[in-house]
């Protein structure tokens, strides 16, 4: 059963080493911790309150951004296919 979701999963684990956020394949299985990554782009990109103003700019590197938008990608594509077989 691990290899199959390991093999399905090949190219959100790709960009996850990378990105240097796992070091092993088996890591993707822990959502908490893909869950947190996203949170954490997305507050970087956005995060506003009173005390912080509305970013504009996303202050880290243009490669890491795009790793960010094609790992959003592929956890979007596997969200709609598995959501399609229901």
């Amino acid at each position: 059963m691990d290899n199959a979701f390991l093999t399905a999963n090949r190219s959100i684990i790709n960009i996850l080493k990378e990105m240097k956020f796992i070091k092993d394949d088996k890591e993707l299985k822990d959502l908490k911790k893909v869950v947190d990554i996203i949170y954490d782009f997305i507050c970087k990109c956005t995060h506003s309150n009173r005390t912080f103003p509305v970013k504009r700019n996303f202050e880290n590197s243009n490669h890491e951004l795009k790793n960010y938008i094609q790992l959003i990608k592929k956890l979007t594509e596997k969200n709609i296919i598995n959501y399609e077989k229901r």
